[in-house]
């Protein structure tokens, strides 16, 4: 997998201090003109000489070197995107990390990936909060076909930076083909509820459809042989008795305790409304067994938010909806209003992550 490359000029979000120097004035002008004829016409060659311009009129701005260099990686020169930002990396000069994952982009691509995650490495340790390095770091290993090491950078990245989208996507989609689904399904929520309208959101909403459907084990005949795994150890630790009486389950298996007694022969059919069902049942299982104790889950929280308001159908119907278009659609005909509600009222107060309200796999082990 090549690194994933977000580097997208951010120039357009900077505030603007207003200048009471005519130079600095005259080189955002300049800027702003080289970025419109970058984005709009691909007039590279006249955007790099405005730039130039600028950069003499305000030359203490990194920002214009930044852009000259994002120039220069869109025409895929990458030994003048290295050139370009050596010197303020090198010099502690950089004033986000964009500049270090546009460097480390840039060496990726010239084939020297060491000096890449290298660049990546230098920016954790001046923006560990950086969310698009981890990002770029699980990627490289990813890559190389270290798949570990891959999914321990992008949850360090969840860890550290809880509202970037991208790391719990790759996670999740890791985890959802590993034997340890669960952190999958938890990643992939919140994902989608991070990026909520979005090609790969849809791709989410497909795979978690499928990777429920895949855990529920159910025979109408028989009630024993029911089971819901989302984790190949806590199936084994269930079916071996391995804990002792009273001891606390460790997260996994509590999970997939709760989910087992949600589990009704009725929802054979494994569609979007039996998972509905499921994990309204399990919302009720998880309180009563008291596994919000030790366990508190920020996303087990938000569901209870979203049935308390009288939404989880409306929610679970619209995070499972590319799973079984079919299904979805038949449910909108007759939920029309419902649903709108629904939106309106997510619009109005979205789930946040932040430090201070975060999910991340490290917290249970």
């Amino acid at each position: 997998m090549r690194a994933v490359v977000f580097t997208i000029s951010l120039f357009w979000l900077l505030p603007v201090i207003a200048q009471n120097d005519a130079g600095k004035k005259e080189a955002l002008a300049l800027a702003k003109q080289a970025l419109d004829l970058s984005d709009k016409q691909q007039n590279y060659t006249q955007a790099l000489n405005l730039l130039v311009q600028a950069r003499k009129l305000d030359p203490k701005n990194p920002e214009y070197q930044y852009e000259t260099a994002y120039i220069y990686y869109l025409q895929k020169n990458y030994d003048r995107v290295i050139k370009e930002l050596k010197r303020p990396v090198g010099r502690g000069k950089a004033p986000d990390a964009r500049f270090f994952q546009l460097l480390g982009n840039a060496y990726d691509l010239n084939n020297r990936p060491d000096d890449a995650i290298d660049a990546y490495k230098d920016g954790i340790k001046q923006f560990p909060d950086a969310g698009n390095l981890y990002l770029e770091l699980g990627g490289m290993a990813y890559k190389a076909g270290n798949n570990d090491e891959a999914v321990e950078y992008w949850e360090q990245g969840i860890q550290n930076a809880p509202s970037f989208a991208s790391n719990y996507y790759w996670a999740a989609k890791l985890y959802c083909h590993s034997s340890e689904k669960i952190w999958g399904i938890l990643y992939g929520e919140l994902f989608m509820l991070l990026e909520p309208n979005s090609a790969r959101s849809e791709e989410m909403s497909s795979l978690l459809f499928d990777t429920y459907r895949a855990a529920m084990v159910v025979n109408p005949n028989s009630s024993w042989q029911n089971w819901v795994s989302f984790s190949e150890r806590a199936h084994m630790y269930i079916m071996l008795g391995a804990g002792e009486e009273n001891e606390q389950p460790p997260f996994q298996v509590a999970v997939d305790d709760a989910m087992t007694n949600a589990l009704k022969p009725e929802m054979k059919s494994k569609n979007i409304n039996a998972i509905c069902r499921l994990r309204q049942l399990f919302l009720d299982n998880w309180i009563a067994k008291a596994y919000n104790m030790p366990y508190q889950n920020m996303l087990f929280d938000w569901w209870r938010q979203v049935k308390d308001a009288g939404y989880l159908e409306a929610y679970t119907y619209w995070l499972f909806r590319k799973g079984n278009p079919d299904e979805f659609d038949g449910w909108l005909k007759k939920n029309n209003v419902e649903f709108k509600t629904f939106l309106q009222w997510y619009n109005s107060q979205p789930l946040k992550l932040s430090r201070q309200q975060r999910f991340y796999r490290l917290q249970y082990l």
